[in-house]
Parts: structure tokens; C-alpha cells; sequence
């Protein structure tokens, strides 16, 4: 299976020396398929991290990304990871609603339609840290936890799959965040640790509404 992982900067592994969740995933099934007898055994990962994204800017490259990285003979597999910049305050007004935020869940998943798909939890920030409070835009806990927890809901109303990390970074922000908002290399780590044995079973997951 061809997984495409569409994200913002922390999929596409701002502040891991590894090159972020995404690639330390990419590199164990990789290095994995190499040795297998089977060829393609192992998913096959691709990173479409853009450092700033929404989940309306996803939706705007989504089919156009899709469609390049088709191949005849193997299915593919999406992996959501979008929000945080959803949260957002730019100049005192919020960069997406909630009530938006879960449109544009329901516009990507007509676009998925019959594919298998996953989203990934979002992650908190440092409260108060000068780059996630830097200039006009300013990141909150209150609000990324708004859109996480819509994140959830959304998934258990379709039935599709849901990677939570909240809970495994909250409390531990200064340990595993680089710049009180990317994370760092053990950052990346446990997120990678979490995702990787869901994506094992997204083949299983099946389309949307079938878990």
C-alpha cells in the first residue's frame, strides 16, 4: 500500500534531526521491504507535510497530490495530521472555527471516498512561549484542545481511524517540544511510535463508515 501523509510542519519534521515522524516511519518500512522476499510488503510512505497548512489548504492540493501518486496495482492509504494551525489566532481573529474545521472534515473525507484513512491527534503547545505568542499569530492550548477533541468525535461519528496524542504530550510539553511548538527529536519519536502500528493496520481499516 502507497500511504500519503498530508500535513503541516510537523509532518513535514520541523525539529527532528531525523527528519520528523513521518521519515523515521518512512525509513523503518523501508529498510523493513528491502529485506523482505515480497516486494511492496511494507507500506510505502510518502510526506506531504507543508510547514503553515490548514485543512483548507489541504483540501486545495489534495486531488491534485493524490492523482500524481497513484500507481495501477497498489492501494493507497491516507494519513490526516492537520489542526493546530487551524487553532490559530492571526491579528486577535481565529484562522478557522470549529464549526468550519468540521465542514472541511467532511469535504476531505467525500474526497478520500472509498480509500482507507487515518487522522492523527493534535499536539499541545508551550503556553506563553515567545514563538508561540510571536508577532500577530499566537498558538493556544484551549483552542488546539477545541479542535482536537472535534477531531475525535468526527472520526467515532464515521468510523474511521484516530491516532490520540494529546495525552502522551500533555504535561511533558518542555521535554518534547523544540521551540514551545514543533517538536524535538523525542517528540518526533513518540509520535512516530504511536502512529506506526496503526498504519500497519490501515490496509484492515477499510473506507470510511466500515470500522
Amino acid at each position: 500500500m502507497r500511504v500519503l501523509v498530508f500535513g503541516d510542519s510537523i509532518t513535514w519534521g520541523y525539529s527532528d534531526s531525523r527528519g520528523g515522524w513521518v521519515d523515521r516511519l518512512r525509513g523503518d518500512f523501508f529498510g523493513k521491504d528491502i529485506k523482505a522476499k515480497d516486494q511492496y510488503s511494507e507500506p510505502l510512505i510518502f510526506n506531504l507535510g507543508i510547514g503553515g497548512d490548514t485543512l483548507e489548504e489541504i483540501i486545495k492540493r489534495f486531488e491534485a497530490e493524490t492523482k500524481a501518486r497513484r500507481w495501477e496495482n497498489l492501494p493507497l492509504g491516507f494519513v490526516i495530521a492537520i489542526g493546530v494551525n487551524d487553532s490559530r489566532l492571526e491579528n486577535g481573529i481565529a484562522r478557522s472555527t470549529i464549526e468550519e474545521y468540521r465542514q472541511q472534515l467532511e469535504h476531505l473525507l467525500r474526497l478520500i471516498k472509498n480509500e482507507s484513512v487515518l487522522f492523527v491527534g493534535l499536539t499541545p503547545v508551550v503556553d506563553g512561549h515567545p514563538h508561540v505568542s510571536e508577532g500577530d499569530t499566537i498558538w493556544q492550548n484551549s483552542r488546539i484542545k477545541k479542535f482536537d477533541d472535534e477531531l475525535r468525535s468526527f472520526c467515532q461519528t464515521h468510523g474511521v481511524g484516530f491516532v490520540p496524542i494529546w495525552e502522551d504530550f500533555f504535561g511533558k510539553e518542555k521535554e518534547l517540544l523544540d521551540d514551545g511548538l514543533h517538536p524535538n527529536d523525542a517528540g518526533h519519536a513518540l509520535i512516530a511510535k504511536l502512529v506506526k502500528p496503526h498504519i500497519k493496520q490501515l490496509n484492515k481499516l477499510g473506507p470510511p463508515g466500515s470500522g
